[in-house]
């Protein structure tokens, strides 16, 4: 982890919150020079969710529109790509006052994510520890939802099937009798 003197007496402090839940709120706070892997550890441990899962920042707009990505690994084989990645990219080097919010894509095939602002900068409270969490409203979205609306699809699916009467119609299926001449 780098150090950056400059802004080394700073702390971070960031708002998360969840579309899927008003009352989902994490403060969490931590030092400029924290790499984008510091942030997303403190958030994953914030919420309880195991660390092996994808996931990517995305700097952010006004509007939540997502830009440039922040990614958990580097998967492109080209050298010449503009991937940055979490253990490299500090804070520093991406959040500004004026560029100050992030969409943290934790649930890749369902697209859901958590929205990070920062809400201050302000000067170390002399702990020694950081990222540190210092807000912890409300439960936290479950980490993976696996397809809810195919799962329901396969659920009508396979009703209409045990209601199809040719489904399960006798002569489709080999007899006993067709197996005894195989031998």
């Amino acid at each position: 982890m780098k150090k950056n003197s400059e802004n080394s007496g700073q702390v971070f402090k960031f708002k998360i919150y969840s579309n899927e839940d008003e009352e989902f709120l994490r403060e969490i706070e931590i030092k400029p020079n924290h790499t984008f892997f510091d942030f997303h550890k403190a958030i994953q441990s914030s919420v309880g969710y195991e660390q092996g899962q994808m996931a990517s920042f995305f700097l952010s707009d006004e509007n939540w529109e997502k830009g440039r990505e922040i990614t958990l690994f580097e998967m492109s084989d080209d050298e010449d790509s503009d991937i940055l990645v979490m253990d490299v990219a500090m804070l520093s080097e991406f959040i500004t006052p004026k560029n100050s919010r992030l969409v943290y894509v934790f649930d890749f095939f369902s697209e859901r994510a958590f929205f990070i602002e920062l809400l201050e900068v302000k000067n170390e409270n002399n702990r020694n520890k950081y990222p540190l969490c210092t807000r912890s409203l409300g439960i936290q979205p479950a980490q993976i939802v696996y397809g809810e609306k195919e799962s329901e699809e396969l659920d009508n699916i396979f009703e209409e099937d045990l209601e199809d009467d040719e489904f399960y119609d006798n002569d489709s299926f080999p007899s006993y009798d067709d197996f005894d001449q195989l031998r």
